[in-house]
């Protein structure tokens, strides 16, 4: 017969109970604060002091001699031999060289030793997202989690941390594996890097906020925040060695209030509370809604009026996929292309027998398949019409394959509908022509979303697409005979009306603007010092694309210069810090899942 399971009130009871044990234990961080001077006896017998004896051994010193560790030994009357030939091997305190139960001696000898661990390097990449804590973290439990299974599977190789692990739990007992220890371990590896994210921001000269927000699995909106800055790194002999452009992110933030009033405190409280200094502002990034880019009562124009030298700069990926969404959109023809493009992806994806069908067609692009256009972000939708593209013959012979053997009238409509369509010359040319536009935009929009883009290069990007666009007005020729040659494939007709659409003193001008309104960090020797840097520098700025470059070449490669050019050292450091997109904040928002108590 099975035993009765305890009552909802017994388990808040003991659940009570538990959680007033925990409360009374010490927090972890005490135990690097403590300094115990205890006999060793004493040792041996209180397994916590044990523990606290084993770190600090194994972290003080990382090869222990022979030497110290026999001698030690000897003073105990205990036979050398034996540990002589454990501090030959590897790991010489690993278990399978001690029998249960340990001896005294054996003890002091792991002891001495330090626990049995590799010497490292240890792996940093934390991108596997691997959870720490699991969902039940009771002993019958299954999976508890990464970081009690570590400590299990340590355990099996360190009897002092198994001795630990296998202690009932009780009053009086603490082992520092609760969900309230693992949290703490959390949050004090948090300030430990959120510290030196700090530490590095405060040592650049500038730096800028990136923000964005977005709702959590919760419905509760978070604001990611982002601080870009630039850094020099040195080598060991103090020297500048590279230049680096840092995006980092620092933490969400609870958004109650979502008016640009609210997000403005929001935001000054993430510069004040991480003790930033707000004199040191030069830059904010932001997407186009209202609230953040309003001129006059816009989060921008905010931040402005507590420092006037934050430039706003408006996502230049938003921009451009603005400025796409704008132009698709005025042209009739292209709104019901991608109507059509669309229709072609649902009506295979919702059933799983015409997208099996299309899926085993004989093509040599099998691993390309439809994919659903993005409704955000234009520059994607080139992935769509590159599917089309490769797939057209075999999306054609399923089509006809559908209209020929289906017995439903509507599945027979539809595809009759869409192999019409697709076999118009118009939306032949179309997947060509626009296919190609995106493919141009798709690229710019990709390198666009680097944390190391730099403003200059963002331009020099937007430029280049653009003369590819206007190039590809005067190759309407060469597009409709790709478009003719696929036609003539397929047999189709090849019908479409074809129509073709019809400095010194500037530097001088350039530099007092940018001293006038950078007054306290600029000064009037901005204009000579750029026409002397590049009169000396000429052959090498030609080979410079960009300011980073530039940069480099004053700060890495020739130091003693900056002094002679620190007007353009520190305008270039401040056009290095102006943000260029939001996608580092836009990125964290994937992570929010994994972080989120709800």
């Amino acid at each position: 017969m099975a035993s009765k399971s305890a009552s909802g009130a017994a388990k808040r009871k003991i659940k009570k109970q538990r959680e007033v044990s925990v409360k009374r234990m010490p927090k972890i961080d005490t135990n690097f604060k403590q300094n115990h001077e205890e006999t060793e006896e004493q040792d041996i017998d209180n397994p916590g002091i044990l523990l606290n004896k084993i770190k600090t051994a194994s972290n003080s010193v990382s090869e222990p001699t022979a030497t110290s560790s026999i001698d030690t030994i000897n003073t105990k009357n205990v036979e050398p031999n034996i540990f002589n030939s454990l501090i030959c091997e590897r790991f010489p305190t690993d278990k399978v060289h001690f029998k249960e139960p340990l001896s005294y001696q054996e003890k002091r000898f792991i002891i001495s030793q330090g626990p049995c661990q590799p010497k490292g390097p240890f792996p940093t990449d934390t991108t596997s997202n691997l959870s720490f804590r699991g969902y039940r973290e009771t002993d019958l439990s299954k999976n508890k989690g990464n970081f009690l299974s570590i400590i299990t599977l340590i355990s099996k190789y360190d009897p002092i941390l198994e001795n630990l692990l296998s202690m009932p739990a009780g009053k009086g007992t603490a082992n520092y594996l609760s969900n309230t220890i693992q949290n703490e371990i959390i949050t004090l590896l948090t300030n430990t890097i959120l510290e030196q994210i700090i530490l590095s921001i405060n040592r650049s000269p500038f730096f800028s906020v990136i923000m964005d927000t977005t709702q959590d699995i919760s419905k509760i909106d978070q604001l990611s925040q982002v601080i870009r800055y630039v850094s020099v790194i040195s080598d060991s002999d103090g020297n500048p060695k590279t230049l680096q452009i840092n995006e980092s992110f620092i933490g969400f933030v609870e958004i109650v209030d979502q008016s640009s009033a609210g997000l403005e405190e929001s935001i000054i409280n993430c510069i004040t509370k991480n003790n930033l200094n707000l004199s040191k502002l030069r830059g904010q990034g932001y997407d186009g809604a209202a609230n953040m880019s309003g001129v006059y009562s816009g989060v921008q124009a905010r931040l402005k009026s507590k420092q006037k030298l934050a430039t706003y700069i408006h996502c230049a990926s938003h921009n451009l996929n603005l400025v796409l969404n704008d132009a698709m959109n005025s042209s009739t023809e292209v709104k019901t292309f991608f109507g059509l493009v669309e229709k072609i992806y649902t009506f295979f994806s919702n059933s799983i027998k015409r997208w099996q069908l299309l899926l085993s067609s004989e093509s040599s692009d099998i691993s390309i398949t439809l994919k659903r256009l993005c409704t955000t972000r234009w520059s994607s939708r080139y992935d769509s019409l590159l599917a089309i593209r490769h797939r057209y013959v075999d999306i054609l012979k399923c089509l006809s394959q559908i209209i020929l053997r289906s017995k439903n009238k509507d599945e027979i409509f539809e595809a009759n509908y869409l192999k019409v369509h697709m076999e118009d010359f118009q939306f032949i040319f179309s997947v060509i022509f626009i296919g190609k536009i995106l493919e141009t935009v798709n690229v710019v929009s990709k390198a666009l979303q680097s944390p190391k883009q730099e403003l200059s290069t963002a331009v020099s990007l937007l430029n280049s697409a653009l003369i590819k666009l206007q190039e590809y007005r005067s190759q309407y020729s060469d597009f409709f005979e790709i478009a003719v040659e696929i036609a003539k494939k397929m047999g189709c007709t090849t019908k479409i009306s074809r129509k073709k659409n019809p400095k010194n003193e500037q530097i001088y001008n350039s530099a007092n603007k940018l001293v006038e309104y950078y007054d306290s960090d600029l000064s009037n020797a901005l204009a000579g010092q750029i026409l002397s840097f590049r009169s000396c520098f000429k052959e090498e700025i030609t080979k410079r694309t960009s300011v980073k470059a530039i940069t480099e070449l004053l700060v890495i490669e020739n130091p003693t210069l900056a002094t002679t050019f620190s007007e353009i050292c520190t305008a270039c450091m401040l056009f290095l810090t102006f943000p260029v997109i939001v996608a580092t904040a836009e990125r964290s928002f994937s992570k929010l899942k994994l972080i989120k108590n709800y």
